[in-house]
């Protein structure tokens, strides 16, 4: 991954990836409530937070979290 992150800034683009996960594909995904405190626990004061969530089928306790 160091590899492919490295070329991608060397061809000229800027990357980003995710560091929070709202843990919405995982056991939580049809509670809302944990989704929210699954992101709200794990962001970071010191970075910028990009946040990992699904918008697919069957992820409606997503969009209310």
């Amino acid at each position: 991954m160091s590899y492919l992150t490295t070329e991608v800034v060397n061809r000229g683009y800027t990357y980003f990836d995710w560091n929070v996960d709202s843990n919405d594909a995982g056991s939580d995904i049809h509670n809302s409530s944990n989704i929210y405190y699954n992101v709200i626990n794990n962001l970071s004061h010191d970075k910028t937070n990009i946040i990992l969530m699904h918008d697919s089928s069957g992820h409606d306790a997503t969009v209310k979290a």
